[in-house]
This record gives C-alpha cells, sequence and structure tokens, in this order.
C-alpha cells in the first residue's frame, strides 16, 4: 500500500477516488449520472437497501427518498420496492405497519414529543396513527419542563408570566396537546 503524499492531499477528490464520500452527495458524481443516466435497477436497489440497512422504512417513505434523488426513473424505483416487498423487507399487513408505527412513535416519545408531534409524523410516512394516554402526555410534559424550567419559583411575578408563555410554546412545538399544556403550566405553579 502506497502512502499518500502531501501533494495526494491536496489534490480534489474525484466520484472515481475510494476515499471519496458518499458519491450521491458529489456533485460531480450526480452531474455525470444525470448526463449519462446509466443507472440500473442494481444500483436502485442497493441505494434501497442502504436506507433499510439503518432502520424501517414505509413503502412511501423509500419511494420519497428514492425520487428525491432524481437519477432514478419511475420503473426501476418501483422494479426495486416490489423486489423488497418480495423479500419482505417492507411492512405490508396491517399488523406489520401497526408493530411499526408503534415502534417509530415509542422512539419518538423518548425524544419528548408529544401525541400530535408523533401522529403527524406517522401520517408523513404512511403509518397509521397511534394513540398516547393522557396520564402518559401529561407525565412526559411535566418532565420535559421539570428539567428545562427548574428555578421558576425564583423569578418575579412578571417573569413568572413570561416563563409560562415560554413553556407553552415549547410544549405545543413538542407536540403536546392544549389540554395538556394548561394542566402543567397551572399545576406548576
Amino acid at each position: 500500500m502506497q502512502i499518500p503524499t502531501i501533494n495526494d492531499l491536496s489534490k480534489p477528490r474525484t466520484a472515481i477516488d475510494p476515499r471519496s464520500r458518499d458519491p450521491v452527495h458529489d456533485a460531480a458524481y450526480m452531474s455525470s449520472v444525470r448526463r449519462t443516466s446509466v443507472v440500473g435497477s442494481g444500483m436502485v436497489r442497493k441505494r434501497m437497501m442502504d436506507f433499510l440497512a439503518r432502520r424501517p422504512h414505509t413503502e412511501k417513505e423509500l419511494r420519497e427518498k428514492l425520487e428525491r434523488l432524481e437519477i432514478y426513473s419511475g420503473p426501476e424505483i418501483e422494479e426495486a420496492l416490489e423486489f423488497a416487498k418480495g423479500k419482505g423487507w417492507l411492512p405490508s399487513s396491517p399488523e406489520q405497519l401497526l408493530a411499526l408505527a408503534s415502534d417509530i412513535a415509542e422512539d419518538l416519545r423518548q425524544r419528548g414529543k408529544g401525541t400530535h408531534f408523533i401522529n403527524e409524523h406517522l401520517e408523513k410516512v404512511g403509518l397509521p396513527s397511534v394513540a398516547s394516554p393522557d396520564d402518559v402526555e401529561l407525565e412526559k410534559a411535566q418532565e420535559l419542563v421539570k428539567n428545562k424550567y427548574s428555578k421558576l419559583e425564583a423569578l418575579s411575578e412578571e417573569d413568572q408570566e413570561k416563563a409560562k408563555a415560554k413553556m407553552g410554546r415549547f410544549l405545543v412545538s413538542r407536540g403536546f396537546d392544549l389540554e395538556i399544556v394548561r394542566k402543567v403550566i397551572y399545576e406548576k405553579s
């Protein structure tokens, strides 16, 4: 193996350089692929498998990601999706879709997101909505507020009102229901 010199390292990397980054994000590579349009279904399958190796995806989500790359044609994408369905890599039954939705919802809950945010995300990726008990939502919102606004009592009355308004905006931006937000803010006082 040859050790690279300073001159080698200062040269710009090209798409054929094995040390280069992901070719999909390399502008020179992307423009050459678009000009030649010699991308087979094998490339689409490879890219799709790369997406699926990171985490489970829905058919809608995969289709959108592959179309967004703008280097694959519609029939190539459909062929790759059919291949994935045949291998059982995509959820197809209602039970599988519900299980995937539950897994994604639980992951988002652990990141401090509320039911509204979770259901909007699930709808965006083509999955059914999930419900969350109000007591769990309330508990999660209280925990977020406790961690973020722990010194509310030390503030003046005017500053407390500003902090409460800020808390409300924070919780709403996280996707919590307005009733939960009201309970958290006025229970906290």
